[in-house]
């Protein structure tokens, strides 16, 4: 099945399916696509008594499997079909994340089906599990409409905890505006965000009824670091990675650069594993292609092993503007950022910004090609830096939160406020 869903989404069976979709839906209905989406259902360990069901997101799935291991409820995911399916009767137009919600009012009969979908896939999920609530990975996304729709009218609790996080201030006033411009308003329950720069965004685009619904809990995904042994001295790993910055990053021009260097040295050095790590599936998709046009072999690509597998063996890690590289600090790699082309090092457009001391004690910069191209051929100087406690904390804590307690443990007793 996981295979199937693979072709599905990025594959040779989704040119086909795209075309057959609204057939199928067309002829059978909104009920039908529930139930095959039902059929995808990963339920994991059914051994608590409420259920929050997760609306599937790629990244999203590691919170997801912190907070089974880590809350008191389970956490069945909606795998596959809920986006494809209610393209098959959503307008285009209003299949863009934020500005949906204004033109709802011109399309009844669009969302009366994604109703219907919702209401019918929730009866099925309810047949098996106590529901508890349901959860998305951000506040805005057109496709949980009917989700939403159905759970107030069900008095189910509509849960957010956002897998998106602005923190680059450009980013941060761009998102402001847009949920301005669209006059976006949440109309769920909570909202569970990794850390003050999210709240600030939601609160002064005046999404939310009352700031009181928005909790500050870190991303759970970070929970994990708790059982992964960072212990490994810097000379003894053997894994060079670089993180991908391709698109959303507008720096795709530099990425090539830099991957065609990467490449490059993985060819002519044999001592260490030059591994680039994607994002998803389409990522993976991406990336070989690039490399495959260089005609190089030694270099491995891959989204499927975890980040806390590749960190704490990896000497170097190089990425651009990535929450991932807070991870890398946790697994005391060596950090280094480029710093040319169009990727830089400072101003609005910049997330870890050199002018911070929090960020320079922990980062290296690499502000031409060639400075890259030294550190692949000649290593670092020293095993990099030496870094206690308070400064590795200093610079997590400029971009996300990390309660004492766990991220999963606190959004667990956010959850708790909603889910009688």
């Amino acid at each position: 099945m996981s295979n199937f869903l693979s072709q599905l989404r990025t594959g040779w069976i989704s040119v086909i399916w795209s075309k057959f979709a609204p057939i199928v839906i067309a002829v059978f209905g909104p009920r039908s696509a529930a139930y095959l989406t039902y059929l995808s259902m990963d339920w994991g360990l059914l051994n608590k008594q409420k259920s929050v069901v997760c609306l599937y997101r790629e990244s999203f799935i590691k919170d997801i499997h912190q907070l089974r291991k880590r809350t008191e409820y389970n956490y069945p995911i909606v795998m596959a079909g809920f986006t494809r399916f209610q393209q098959s009767w959503t307008p285009k137009e209003m299949q863009e994340q934020t500005y949906y919600q204004s033109m709802e009012s011109n399309y009844k009969a669009a969302l009366l089906k994604s109703d219907i979908y919702a209401e019918t896939l929730l009866r099925l999920i309810s047949r098996k599990v106590d529901i508890g609530a349901v959860l998305s990975a951000n506040i805005d996304y057109w496709q949980d409409g009917g989700f939403k729709r159905v759970c107030r009218k069900q008095k189910i609790p509509f849960i957010v905890l956002s897998r998106e996080h602005p923190v680059i201030p450009s980013v941060c006033d761009w998102v402001t505006e847009r949920y301005k411009e669209a006059e976006f308003f949440y109309t769920g329950q909570g909202v569970a965000v990794a850390g003050e720069s999210s709240k600030k965004v939601i609160l002064g685009a005046n999404a939310v009824s009352d700031e009181s619904i928005i909790s500050i809990t870190g991303l759970p995904r970070f929970d994990a670091w708790r059982e992964v042994s960072v212990d490994k001295p810097l000379n003894e790993r053997k894994t060079i990675t670089l993180l991908t910055f391709t698109h959303g990053y507008g720096a795709d021009k530099t990425f090539e650069e830099v991957l065609i260097s990467f490449c490059l040295a993985a060819e002519r050095d044999k001592q260490f594993r030059f591994l680039v790590k994607t994002k998803d599936e389409m990522d993976t998709v991406k990336v070989t292609r690039l490399v495959k046009k260089l005609g190089v072999s030694r270099v491995e690509i891959t989204h499927e092993e975890s980040l806390y597998e590749v960190l704490p063996q990896s000497y170097l890690v190089i990425g651009y503007n990535s929450l991932s590289l807070l991870e890398a600090a946790i697994a005391r790699t060596n950090i280094c950022i480029p710093a040319w082309g169009e990727c830089l090092e400072d101003g609005e457009n910049v997330m870890y910004r050199s002018s911070s001391i929090n960020v320079s004690n922990c980062v290296s910069y690499l502000r031409k090609r060639e400075d890259l191209e030294q550190l692949l051929t000649q290593g670092l100087e020293s095993d990099g830096f030496n870094w206690d406690e308070d400064a590795i904390s200093a610079f997590i804590g400029e971009f996300v939160a990390i309660p004492k307690e766990g991220c999963s443990e606190r959004f667990g007793a956010f959850m708790a406020k909603y889910i009688q």
